[in-house]
């Protein structure tokens, strides 16, 4: 397999050639310790090409974001997946923040 690498401030960070008839653009945004594991969130893109017709035809999928090696979603889902994230760490901080010296110790 094939893989471009692409300035920093491109759109995508690398391309790869999946196989002659398709391509794969993909960027991590960020890669997280999470359990041990790191799990990443990145976005990506798939382009087919279907060589056997004339003209050859191209097939954009429609772009994603990924969360770990499971999930993959579109812009709506994962902006509603990060605004849950973002209040289970504000209400983390508040029990935090309340949590007896012995409790904060214990983790």
């Amino acid at each position: 397999m094939r893989e471009v690498t692409h300035e920093p401030d491109d759109m995508w960070a690398t391309t790869s050639v999946v196989d002659t008839e398709a391509i794969d653009h993909e960027r991590i945004i960020a890669s997280i310790e999470v359990c041990n594991d790191q799990v990443e969130v990145r976005i990506a893109q798939r382009i087919d090409f279907d060589l056997l017709t004339d003209p050859i035809t191209v097939k954009a999928s429609r772009p994603r974001a990924t969360l770990g090696q499971m999930y993959e979603m579109n812009s709506a889902q994962a902006r509603e997946i990060g605004e849950a994230l973002l209040e289970a760490a504000k209400r983390l901080q508040e029990l935090e923040a309340i949590a007896p010296d012995w409790l904060q110790r214990a983790s």
